[in-house]
């Protein structure tokens, strides 16, 4: 008689890692899987600068091949800063009453995929658009006091405008 049995192996890692430091200061990550056992995933990720993969000690939790960490949870950074993030396959999804235990179920009880290639992420500076005709007074002076520029607090928008090249 022949007994088969189904042997467990853990997952494979995620492939093509990509993520984003989104103007709100959010961050969000994508990837492929590489096959479809995988039911849940761990984002790991340390504060500011930290390239040492165990110094990644905060995890993310999704069950979908995306995920997103609200700026308010989001390590601070600034202009240059880098962040590192790895991400984790389940064939299991996690336990919990939120996102936080449930990656902390799977991370301490269950044997995961190796960690992603690490994404690296840099928070670039906030780009403004130049103003034009269409922009509000408001949008104009918030443009010129970002560039230092001075004008009369009476100045009326094409005034405004002249001063940043915006009208003759």
């Amino acid at each position: 008689m022949l007994i088969q049995k189904k042997l467990l192996i853990n997952p494979n890692a995620p492939q093509n890692v990509s993520g984003v430091i989104n103007e709100d200061g959010s961050v969000t990550v994508n990837w492929d899987v590489v096959n479809n056992e995988a039911k849940a995933f761990v984002i790991h990720y340390g504060n500011a600068n930290q390239s040492d993969p165990h110094e990644a000690i905060y995890m993310g939790y999704t069950e979908s091949k995306s995920w997103t960490l609200s700026s308010a949870d989001a390590p601070a950074l600034q202009v240059g800063d880098k962040l590192y993030l790895y991400v984790q396959s389940f064939n299991e999804v996690g336990t919990g009453a939120n996102d936080i235990e449930k990656a902390q179920y799977l991370n301490t009880n269950v044997l995961g995929s190796e960690w992603s290639k690490e994404v690296v992420l840099t928070k670039a500076a906030v780009t403004r658009s130049i103003p034009n005709e269409t922009s509000t007074v408001a949008d104009i002076k918030a443009y010129l006091d970002s560039q230092s520029i001075a004008y009369p607090s009476t100045a009326k928008k094409d005034e405004l405008l002249t001063l940043i090249g915006g009208i003759e």
